[in-house]
């Protein structure tokens, strides 16, 4: 090795270790403060091609495949979709795919949900209740709608909420064909029918609170469209709501007297008293 290629690899190796502790810095601080980005999820459609020649027997295109453009190539095929999320601890919640045409205009379907419990209050274990899901379309395309929940803070770590849903529901949502959920989700993926623009959904899970030691919990549902459509406006695609399993969770503790307390209370009392006689 000439002295100039040493010196190359010298320099090459250094600038990978200034590298290495400049992120390890950056990743520290982030960690430190709190805005390390630990959970999400990613979709990703990839083109499958196809022959676009109408030199064959049909002397035409296959007719389930369509055409659009990719930057400036235009494509001829379907549409591989692929979907996967996981939380900050780095579980799996759901992975799946599903094959769409292509077409010129993407469509997109800007959808909402509103959540809410019933009976509400404080849910004891054993006790029942209906989980109500409320799916707007604001348009301008039709959709149907991928629901599902998440792990939240119970206070000692991430966990699903303690709901065993009892399978009495209603509304228009059925059991996804796609995704598998993980260990303890027990609402699992549901899919809406198609949502017109303008319109709304609404489904209802009953369920029962299983026996936990959680005095409370949030749970947090998510939807977003299943199928070609894209929701161009993410911030009202969730909704959560809290849940309350014990009466202590609404209860300030009172701060009980010390020893100390209760000595400087005497003395004081003794030294009216004492003032008193005087």
């Amino acid at each position: 090795m000439s002295v100039a290629e040493a010196e190359y690899q010298n320099k090459r190796h250094k600038a990978r270790r200034e590298t290495k502790k400049l992120y390890d810095e950056i990743n520290s601080y982030l960690a430190e403060h709190d805005l390390m980005l630990t959970e999400g999820s990613i979709e990703d459609p990839s083109i499958i091609s196809a022959p676009g020649s109408t030199k064959n027997a049909e002397n035409n295109r296959d007719p389930e495949m369509h055409q659009t453009r990719k930057g400036n190539q235009w494509c001829f095929g379907m549409k591989l979709h692929f979907r996967i999320a996981m939380n900050r601890l780095g579980v799996l919640l759901f992975l799946f795919t599903w094959i769409s045409m292509l077409q010129a205009d993407t469509p997109a379907a800007d959808l909402a949900l509103d959540v809410e419990i019933e009976p509400g209050g404080v849910m004891l274990p054993g006790s029942a209740g209906i989980a109500i899901l409320k799916i707007t379309n604001n348009g301008p395309d039709d959709s149907p709608a991928f629901i599902g929940w998440g792990p939240t803070d119970n206070g000692v770590g991430l966990s699903y909420p303690p709901l065993g849903f009892t399978g009495v529901n209603t509304g228009p949502c059925g059991v996804s064909p796609v995704g598998q959920p993980t260990p303890g989700n027990f609402f699992g993926f549901q899919i809406t029918v198609n949502i017109p623009p303008e319109e709304f959904v609404t489904c209802t899970y009953g369920f029962t609170i299983r026996e936990t030691m959680v005095a409370s919990q949030i749970a947090q549902w998510g939807t977003s469209p299943f199928g070609p459509a894209e929701d161009l406006n993410r911030t009202n695609n969730s909704d959560e709501v809290l849940l309350i399993f014990s009466p202590l969770a609404d209860m300030r503790p009172v701060p009980s007297a010390s020893w100390v307390g209760v000595l400087a209370l005497v003395f004081m009392i003794v030294l009216l008293g004492i003032r008193r006689l005087i």
